[in-house]
């Protein structure tokens, strides 16, 4: 608080509660109030200023690791190199997203594998060979009841340690 409000203050305190003295109170409650006021829209322009900073750190970041990821997907593309060692002993790699499927009703497409005795779509325990059926998807484009075709989209990186 500056000096000349705080002694300002004190001169309220020792003084009598004469009119003059609550004019006085008065005038200097007004003026704490509107430095409050101004203190306070200040606080609130720091706080938009740093709002503004973090959402700009994130959006460079992004584009950082945009930029990051094409460089490697260029480099990888152009080499026909599957793997990168770096020199600190991690490991990058590049592959190709596999197919999936996701079996949402196990019953319905183990009957319908059935039909396929011959053809290994079933475990001992009864369960779905997941890679016969995406096998036999991508042949025919028959989808089982019960599931759901999943086409490997695009690729993705991997990173590994040099222990991993």
């Amino acid at each position: 608080m500056n000096t000349d409000l705080q002694q300002e203050l004190q001169h309220i305190f020792d003084a009598d509660y004469s009119p003059a003295a609550v004019q006085l109170d008065l005038s200097l409650m007004l003026r704490l109030t509107e430095q409050r006021r101004k203190e306070a829209k200040k606080i609130e322009v720091m706080k938009a200023w740093l709002e503004d900073a973090e959402a700009r750190h994130v959006e460079k970041e992004a584009k950082i690791d945009s930029f990051l990821e094409q460089f490697m997907l260029s480099y990888f593309l152009e080499t026909n190199a599957k793997t990168l060692v770096l020199p600190n002993g991690f490991r990058l790699s590049l592959r190709e997203k596999s197919d999936k499927v996701d079996i949402l009703d196990e019953v319905a497409t183990i009957a319908w594998a059935k039909g396929f005795t011959d053809e290994g779509f079933i475990k001992t325990k009864e369960s779905i060979v997941v890679k016969m059926l995406i096998k036999h998807i991508k042949e025919t484009g028959e989808i089982p009841p019960g599931a759901k075709f999943i086409p490997g989209d695009g690729l993705s990186f991997s990173c590994k340690d040099k222990g991993g």
